[in-house]
């Protein structure tokens, strides 16, 4: 049996007829970002990231990961496949978007092609959107998914001096190699606190891509909290403007200031 290892938060938010942190008496939240945001979606979040990103706001203060518990991964928090599977699908109720989230999933890609398979095998005609930072690609796990919403970072690890590595931008231009002839089959998602992230986030990223512009391009404002939020989201909306994107909100945050579970 396959092992899967979850964040604290695990499968959310649940419930059996009491009050979730979203404030309703059902299972589910809605996607919070993204060209679904809005969706009524459960998540599920896996723990353990390859990454330790740190970001930087309009005003110079640097800004933490906003879900640092997901960070570590801990095997006390290890579970079946089959069982997350059965817990997802007693859940769904009339909902049809799962949401695979981290921490980065992918670091766990064998558990999460096989968690893929089951959900679409338990509950026929699901969406599934895999949140990931595009380091780690799997044509399994891409078969599975209809979505994946791909954020790259320009992070220790990720970036060589001012230059994407050359691993990253292997596995990223997987990702848009599988996924660029589904329609809404990928979103690159880019996540800006300062002007120089488009300089040094943006632009050499996609300068190192091809066929991205077959893509869903999205820019969304740096923050876990309002405060940051509202700081970093007139860059956001000039840049989507300029560019002719899209400009996502946080909808966790405007709506439950980023709770736990939400």
């Amino acid at each position: 049996m396959t092992k899967i290892v979850l964040s604290s938060e695990g499968v959310f938010p649940l419930s059996n007829g009491e009050e979730t942190v979203v404030g309703v008496r059902t299972s589910g939240t809605l996607q919070g970002e993204g060209i679904l945001g809005g969706v009524p979606s459960l998540f599920v979040r896996l723990a353990g990231c390859n990454l330790r990103c740190l970001f930087q706001d309009p005003e110079g203060y640097i800004n933490q990961c906003d879900t640092p518990h997901a960070q570590l991964s801990d095997e006390k928090n290890a579970c079946e496949v089959e069982d997350v599977v059965q817990l997802v699908a007693n859940h769904l109720g009339v909902l049809r978007h799962v949401v695979i989230t981290g921490g980065e999933p992918m670091l766990q890609k064998e558990a999460v092609a096989e968690l893929c398979e089951r959900l679409h095998a338990a509950k026929k005609g699901i969406h599934i959107t895999l949140e990931t930072n595009g380091t780690v690609f799997s044509e399994r796990v891409s078969r599975e998914v209809d979505l994946v919403s791909m954020s790259p970072k320009c992070q220790v690890g990720t970036f060589e001096g001012e230059k994407p590595s050359q691993a990253y931008v292997s596995s990223m231009q997987q990702w848009i190699d599988s996924k660029c002839g589904e329609r809404d089959g990928l979103q690159l998602k880019f996540v800006v606190g300062c002007k120089e992230d488009e300089r040094k986030l943006i632009e050499p990223i996609l300068h190192s891509l091809h066929d991205w512009e077959k893509c869903a391009l999205v820019v969304m404002p740096l923050g876990g909290d309002l405060a940051t939020i509202r700081k970093s989201a007139p860059l956001a909306v000039e840049i989507a403007i300029r560019r002719g994107w899209r400009y996502s909100p946080r909808l966790q945050i405007d709506l439950w200031a980023g709770r736990k579970g939400s």
